[in-house]
């Protein structure tokens, strides 16, 4: 049995009057708030922690990055707990697919969502191993033995050119405006040891 320590902080920060982000912890959000929990997972676990960061200049960033979340933990709660590491990753990514899709089609339905989107890091916690999620340029950091480790990669275009104008133009999120999405989907199981702190 693996024992998890988790401590989180949602707070819209000083520039927005209102907060985008949203954080998750198996089925619970959280935004404009801190908290801690402790959680046991073992080989019948499947769990989930991520933050989601909505679109800022784009419609109902905190809309999508609230649906995103929510779905996502109602996702992982109903998983088999029998899926190879290739099945898996498929559940994932077409779980992504169905909610691009989603925001797409609230944007047709609602003009006051048009283009709403948001980022997603995570990791989920399945039968004893860990998978880190990445879908935009929200990061997933992990802290070892004093050295900190970028382990997701951003889906920017200064990740792809270098160009510092290029720093905030994201090429890939959930919903957004565009017509796709994708996720990087990895098994991070051998990169965890006890005493690491994953962010």
């Amino acid at each position: 049995m693996t024992h998890l320590s988790i401590s989180l902080s949602c707070q819209p920060g000083c520039v927005r009057d209102h907060n985008e982000d949203i954080l998750l912890v198996c089925t619970e959000t959280y935004r404009d708030k801190d908290a801690t929990r402790e959680l046991d997972i073992d080989e019948t676990s499947a769990l989930i922690l991520a933050v989601a960061d909505g679109l800022g200049g784009h419609n109902a960033g905190e809309v999508a990055s609230e649906d995103a979340a929510t779905e996502l933990g109602s996702h992982i709660t109903v998983l088999p707990r029998v899926l190879t590491p290739g099945e898996l990753r498929q559940d994932m990514e077409q779980w992504l697919i169905d909610e691009h899709n989603y925001f797409i089609e609230q944007g047709t339905i609602h003009p006051e969502r048009q283009g709403m989107g948001t980022t997603l890091a995570a990791v989920l916690c399945y039968r004893n191993s860990f998978y880190a999620i990445n879908c935009g340029d929200s990061r997933l950091y992990i802290f070892h033995e004093g050295q900190l480790r970028q382990l997701s990669h951003d889906h920017s275009l200064y990740a792809q050119t270098h160009c510092k104008s290029h720093q905030h133009i994201i090429t890939n999120c959930i919903g957004g405006g565009g017509t796709e999405a994708y996720m990087d989907f990895e098994d991070i199981t051998e990169c965890v040891h006890d005493g690491d702190k994953l962010m």
